[in-house]
């Protein structure tokens, strides 16, 4: 029979002293690795405290590899092929690692993204940023693509990094948002979203915030969120570093950077330029009139099929109309549309595939004229004017970027040109003429004319182009540029595909309509009363070039108060009763008045008496003969 030691296996031999444990040697290892990172950690910070000595710091240097940066930020840079700095990140980036807060500005396409990307990254690797402290980094973009551009460029800077990383824009979800907004690190917003959720999301804290950058700033307070972006700032904690970059300084950008920064650096690596745009760009201007612009368009379309093409409209109204013209005509070219009332599922779509294809035409408004980084783009036409030379800037910043060649093409009406080209030149923009071959010149406009014959659906776009065009050049600011004067109203609306041109109304918005004053409003309609009625009598007519505008007039129908206080008459009780839009509902008063006549009417000559001398005991009646039954005062006659 087998003993105990037969029945158990052979026993291991405890270890000797000098061999240690698995546990113990896996714990050596993590200390010598947390080692090799603290090490690596200081000697990047002596590397920066050498900065504050040199007055040039490292704006000199040229790579990434020569920054004083941590191994996940440069391996992830050059795994995205992120090699050589431009001028705004070799002058941007060594103050950032200081500490220091930083008011920028550049050209567009000039790299600012990875200017303030890449210290935010340094900043929170330095702090050992991780999951359970919270947001450290916040970025405000002006407008979901750009947040979408710069939270996909944040993934691919930041791919070595365990940091964990979240989008904050409109037309999500916002309960899936705030179920994972409290272990984020870094989040790209928008203005309005952000506010929502520092308002209405209990795990969003921001008390531990690190840095702040402000990417398009000048785009943000144009947009209308100063009032947004004050609230934001307000809510954030005082001491953090403040990144602000903007292709202009505005007066509106340098309030903004008093109110949120602290003793900034500025930098503006392009301020002793000769031009205000990239040296690559070849800047052309033509001169058509508008109903020449449409044709010009599709006959250049036609004859660059190999190229892609941004064209920029005003309205979304036009962009919808200009697609769905060159849709049915086919130019040869894939053609899509971008504005702000699409969905933002089909505007990253649409984004995505313009920048991946290398021949198609884009057509859009100025959704797509900020921030936005659409690789090797060839052509950038505008086809109606911008409203001045921000605009014009940034729009044609979507070619020639990252030191590369592009064209621009600006359409200008002839009222247009002088003041416009003149804008341009003081802001150190040079234009060059160019003129369109005649014989490559096409007319789509008789087709158009049987789109519009054959659908409704298309002459109703057609009908609001014209409309919103004409509106965009009344409501311009610059009354040097943009004028209606001896505008070809029947030439424009024909080359639409439109018989006679739309009338378009011009006034002012409903909200000062319905706020205007009635006095007001009452003798200017009794001044130009038969002129209405008038002018209103043919309004199915073909309208003239001069007077395809109208303003329009709220009327309102004089009560007899007002005709009493017209003919300077005295306003009886009766008049105002009678003057009440709704007769049926009467006050209080009016009710023990009829009830009042219903009694005496019905009772006979001696209560009547009795009633004239005792008003009490008429009253005391009227109770009870009004609880017998009360007459309805919709059925009741006085």
């Amino acid at each position: 029979m087998p003993g105990p030691a037969a029945r158990l296996g052979k026993r291991r031999a405890p270890p000797s002293k000098k061999e240690k444990p698995a546990w113990a040697a896996q714990r050596a290892k993590h200390v010598s690795k947390k080692r090799a990172r603290e090490q690596t950690r200081e000697t990047i910070r002596a590397r920066i405290a050498e900065l504050e000595t040199s007055p040039a710091g490292l704006a000199g240097l040229s790579d990434f590899d020569t920054l004083p940066l941590s191994a996940p930020t440069l391996n992830s840079l050059r795994a995205a092929d992120y090699a050589t700095m431009t001028e705004i990140q070799r002058a941007a980036i060594p103050v950032a690692l200081k500490g220091r807060d930083i008011l920028g500005a550049a050209k567009t396409g000039s790299g600012k993204t990875l200017a303030f990307l890449v210290p935010l990254l340094e900043k929170l690797w330095r702090e050992k940023w991780s999951a359970m402290d919270g947001l450290g980094a916040l970025v405000i973009s002006p407008t979901r693509e750009l947040a979408v551009q710069i939270f996909n460029v944040l993934c691919k800077a930041g791919r070595e990094h365990d940091f964990s990383a979240g989008l904050l824009i409109g037309g999500k979800d916002l309960r899936h948002e705030q179920e994972r907004l409290g272990t984020m690190n870094i989040v790209v917003a928008t203005p309005g979203r952000l506010l929502q959720h520092i308002d209405q999301t209990p795990d969003f804290n921001v008390d531990n915030l690190q840095m702040l950058v402000l990417d398009e700033a000048d785009r943000i307070l144009d947009a209308g969120f100063a009032k947004t972006l004050a609230a934001i700032l307000k809510a954030l904690p005082k001491k953090r570093q403040t990144l602000l970059f903007s292709a202009t300084q505005t007066k509106s950008v340098r309030d903004l950077a008093r109110m949120g920064l602290t003793d900034p650096e500025y930098i503006a690596v392009h301020e002793k330029a000769v031009t205000a745009t990239p040296e690559g760009l070849t800047q052309y201007y033509l001169e058509a009139e508008v109903d020449k612009k449409i044709d010009f368009l599709y006959s250049f379309l036609r004859s660059h099929l190999n190229a892609k093409t941004l064209v920029f409209v005003t309205s979304a109204k036009q962009a919808r109309f200009v697609f769905e013209t060159m849709r049915r005509m086919r130019p040869g070219i894939i053609v899509a549309s971008l504005y702000g009332s699409q969905s933002q599922d089909k505007r990253l779509e649409i984004q995505r595939e313009f920048a991946e294809r290398k021949a198609m035409c884009l057509i859009a408004t100025d959704v797509a004229a900020r921030g936005l980084d659409f690789p090797a783009v060839d052509w950038v036409i505008q086809l109606d004017c911008p409203e001045g030379h921000e605009t014009y800037l940034h729009r044609v910043g979507r070619t020639a970027r990252y030191n590369r060649k592009g064209s621009a093409i600006l359409v200008l009406r002839p009222s247009e040109k002088p003041a416009m080209l003149a804008l341009l030149e003081q802001h150190q923009v040079q234009l060059s003429p160019i003129q369109v071959n005649p014989n490559k010149m096409a007319s789509i406009t008789p087709s158009m004319a049987g789109f519009c014959a054959q659908s409704p659906e298309y002459k109703h776009l057609a009908q609001k182009a014209f409309i919103n065009y004409v509106r965009s050049i009344h409501f311009q600011s610059n009354k040097k540029v943009f004028t209606l004067a001896k505008f070809p109203a029947t030439s424009f609306a024909m080359s639409l595909g439109l018989l006679v041109p739309p009338r378009v109304m011009l006034g002012r918005n409903r909200h000062d309509l319905k706020n205007q004053s009635f006095e007001l409003a009452k003798l200017a309609n009794a001044a130009d009363d038969s002129d209405s009625d008038a002018s209103h009598a043919d309004s199915d007519s073909d309208v003239d070039d001069d007077n395809f505008t109208q303003m329009p007039t709220k009327k309102r129908k004089l009560s007899a108060k007002d005709a009493a206080k017209a003919d300077g008459g005295v306003v009886t009780r009766m008049d105002r009763m009678f003057s009440r839009q709704n007769q049926l509902i009467l006050t209080e008063g009016f009710d023990r008045l009829r009830d009042a006549t219903v009694l005496e009417r019905s009772l006979p000559a001696s209560a009547t008496a009795t009633t004239t001398a005792a008003p009490g005991a008429a009253r005391e009646a009227a109770g009870e003969a009004d609880q017998k039954g009360r007459l309805d005062p919709a059925k009741d006659a006085l």
